[in-house]
């Protein structure tokens, strides 16, 4: 008996990964899975990732091309700039669990969306399935709903200043002025009724140009929806499709993501650092591999080459999918929509994007903090969707990861628990974590006989600041990884799941109870 192919799946929440089975079980391939699966995030990850924001996507055709599609945001044009400096804003302050952010939401927020138009080309280029096939995942828990996890009830918290900045937020995240708790039911009659048309709108959006509004209700005098782009602005909009990024690390090829996008970069300066330390320590001292990151993380995030001449950059609020079907195409797609702008695209049930009101991540500003930049330019962002091969070229380790500046640092130690400390997956994903920023060692709880332990003394000597948390958080990315056929694993941090099997093993739990 010949053995069936396995199929290999992992995302940030069950939904999200059944849907992608569900599109491979009724004859799609990981491009039809990884379209029905980011229609879903919609209901299933709202508060990580949006329709209406970035992505960047790898893929690895059977046959074996190798491709980056860049389908982050882009900054509005200069022919609209004085409407668009009209539009409402506000800061808000997010607190994580260890750590607190601040940064701008509202219209003035927005920029120019990616995502919607990589999905209508992906499906022209290499999906089997037809459109309206591979909504019904999502309009199926749009419409009946899906119980709130307790990572979105965390999330749903969290991103409650944003949330309820309008009537339309509030009554899809919100009961009794607070947000929906875990257990209580998250549905979107908006989205629900606007999937059926959603071809013909994204054809319309990005083929032939249209305006976006956006309702503002309480928040502005203004009679109907406020314009957000001119109507050639989505016109103009390409996905760049590139071949990614290539680094050597140890006897594996790792390809990840190339220009305008610095994460790729980033994460190779890392990697290299690294490697160079290993190599000229004694195998007994290599067990202190955690010091040799933070010194690798530190060079690395300090070098002028990669951050002086970088454009604007982005990724907060993220999440990523993986996928490998049974003939061997593989796709890893990580998106955005920063935390949400708050206000949705007109009646679609799809928040936009506040990807123009991170103020750590420019340079000018006005006298107010609102970040200035570049008009009609590509921002880059730290998103790292990346494959990993061997020496006879077949595919070890597919992965990415959400978490804003914690992308880089996430993937890269995933990449050296399980490359260089042979770490098994499941493992490697859920070793704690570091990270440094503005000279503060951030660290998830570990064992007591951790390594770290030896030289944090050293490390406090050198000016370092330690903070403990005291639980692992989605803080630190969700790095949602595959080996194709032979094993999956989401990170719990961000409500991981996957899924390893072949077809006949596949039990939609979610889905078919919707039916």
């Amino acid at each position: 008996m010949v053995n069936q192919p396995k199929i290999s799946v992992a995302s940030g929440h069950q939904a999200t990964t059944e849907a992608a089975l569900w599109a491979m079980r009724e004859g799609g391939n990981a491009y039809d899975a990884f379209i029905a699966a980011t229609l879903i995030q919609n209901i299933s990850e709202p508060g990580l990732t949006s329709l209406a924001g970035g992505a960047m996507i790898q893929h690895c055709s059977a046959s074996g091309e190798l491709e980056i599609w860049d389908a982050f945001v882009d900054t509005p044009m200069a022919s609209g700039q004085d409407e668009h400096e009209r539009l409402p804003y506000q800061q808000v302050t997010l607190e994580f669990s260890g750590s607190s952010q601040s940064f701008f939401v509202g219209p003035r927020t927005v920029a120019v969306p990616g995502v919607l138009k990589a999905l209508q080309e992906m499906h022209q280029q290499y999906a089997r399935l037809p459109w309206d096939t591979l909504i019904q995942p999502a309009l199926a828990v749009a419409t009946n709903g899906l119980s709130i996890t307790k990572e979105q009830a965390y999330s749903f918290k969290l991103l409650y200043p944003i949330i309820s900045q309008t009537e339309y937020g509030r009554a899809f995240y919100c009961g009794d002025g607070v947000p929906k708790k875990e257990g209580e039911l998250f549905k979107n009659p908006h989205y629900a009724d606007w999937l059926p048309h959603s071809e013909q709108f994204i054809q319309q959006l990005y083929q032939t140009g249209r305006r976006i509004t956006i309702d503002v209700d309480h928040h502005s005098s203004a009679d109907t929806p406020l314009q957000l782009f001119r109507h050639d602005e989505l016109a103009r909009y390409r996905v760049i499709k590139q071949k990614p990024l290539h680094l050597k690390f140890g006897e594996h090829d790792i390809y990840t993501s190339a220009t305008p996008s610095f994460g790729g970069r980033l994460l190779a300066d890392m990697l290299f650092r690294f490697e160079q330390q290993a190599t000229h320590k004694t195998r007994d001292e290599q067990f202190l591999f955690e010091e040799m990151f933070i010194s690798a993380m530190e060079q690395a995030l300090q070098s002028i080459t990669l951050y002086k001449s970088l454009p604007p950059q982005h990724s907060r609020g993220t999440t990523h999918i993986t996928i490998s079907d049974a003939e061997g195409n593989i796709v890893a797609g990580t998106s955005t929509s920063g935390e949400g702008s708050g206000f949705f695209l007109e009646d679609t049930g799809i928040m936009m994007n506040n990807m123009l009101g991170e103020d750590d991540l420019f340079v000018f500003f006005e006298d107010n903090g609102f970040p200035i930049f570049e008009n009609g330019i590509r921002l880059g962002t730290g998103m790292s969707p990346t494959l990993v091969f061997d020496a006879a070229k077949t595919c070890q380790l597919a992965m990415g990861s959400g978490g804003s500046k914690r992308i880089t640092t996430a993937v890269a130690q995933v990449l050296i628990h399980h490359l260089f400390a042979k770490l098994d997956l499941k493992s490697a994903i859920h070793h704690p974590r570091i990270h440094l920023q503005d000279g503060i060692i951030h660290l998830e709880p570990r064992s007591k006989d951790n390594s770290i332990d030896l030289v944090i003394p050293e490390l406090k000597s050198q000016g370092y600041e330690m903070n403990f948390w005291d639980q692992q958080d989605l803080y630190f990315g969700g790095v949602h990884s595959i080996i194709p056929g032979r094993a999956a694993c989401g990170d719990a941090r961000r409500g991981g799941h996957a899924f390893c099997g072949t077809t006949a093993d596949i039990q939609l739990d979610v889905l078919d109870r919707l039916k």
